[in-house]
């Protein structure tokens, strides 16, 4: 890749009916091991500023880089040059939702949250031989609690609306654990409780 390559969004008031964005997230991409450097940057009306990094992802795991809402300002992705091509597979950009901070105790990250699907393979002997995996998945379940009901009718009732379609980005504590994130989306039948606050239920693989 020569040079730097950018990717634009634009931001806009309520006013518009358009959304304020405030954090762009990264799936499928190669930015870890192509070493590549990603920031973000907003137009002041006559130059770029950094609002965002540099990051350099330590892998090709899903990422969210957060920076501060601004109204009716252009916003792009900035990728540095790297050792190859950068390829990335699915980028959202858009305001998050910052869930209330109830998670109850015993919450698995989903980075940790691995479902594996296998068989055991033994010899007529009983000696282990292998163990063929036929599908691997993260998963997770934020149990919240304590959820005010106007909070969530005014603002988590149509997220599950949306999520029950479409992936998702999920971070839980990404002050603190920046790189446990998932791109992810409900599991089949897991919504027909979402109004319970024990839900939602993000799912990756």
């Amino acid at each position: 890749m020569a040079g730097r390559r950018y990717w634009h969004a634009i931001s806009h008031d309520h006013a518009t009916g358009l959304q304020v964005i405030d954090y762009v997230g990264i799936a499928r991409h190669n930015l870890g091991s192509a070493n590549i450097a990603v920031s973000v940057e907003r137009f002041d009306g006559e130059n770029w500023l950094t609002v965002a990094g540099p990051i350099l992802p330590g892998t090709d795991e899903p990422l969210i880089i957060r920076f501060e809402p601004a109204e009716g300002v252009q916003t792009r992705l900035c990728l540095a040059e790297g050792s190859e091509p950068a390829m990335t597979a699915v980028v959202h950009a858009g305001p998050s939702l910052i869930l209330p901070p109830h998670v109850q105790v015993g919450y698995t990250p989903i980075n940790y949250g691995r479902r594996i699907d296998s068989e055991e393979d033994v010899s007529e002997s009983g000696n282990f031989l292998g163990r063929p995996v036929f599908n691997e998945t993260r998963e997770t379940i934020p149990r919240l609690s304590y959820i005010d009901g106007d909070w969530y009718r005014l603002n988590m009732d149509r997220f599950v609306a949306a999520a029950a379609r479409r992936p998702f980005f999920w971070a839980w504590d990404p002050l603190h654990y920046p790189s446990e994130v998932g791109y992810c989306w409900i599991r089949r039948g897991a919504g027909r409780r979402a109004c319970d606050s024990h839900r939602p239920w993000p799912h990756s693989n």
